[in-house]
């Protein structure tokens, strides 16, 4: 299992015991991004200027 195919998210949440919702997935990768947020996580495309503190802190808490 690779990176973008989705039964990677799907095994690692399985593995974390975690509802998609309450992860949140950092990558600089537009496709794996784009694959997380489809089955519900929040994402974070990370930069080279990404302000990481600033992206989580947007984020807040799950709804």
């Amino acid at each position: 299992m690779v990176k973008p195919e989705p039964q990677i998210y799907r095994y690692v949440l399985k593995g974390l015991g975690a509802a998609p919702e309450d992860v949140v997935f950092i990558d600089d990768n537009r496709a794996n991004i784009e694959a997380a947020e489809a089955l519900g996580m929040r994402v974070v495309l990370h930069k080279e200027d990404t302000d990481l503190r600033q992206e989580l802190a947007l984020l807040g808490e799950p709804a």
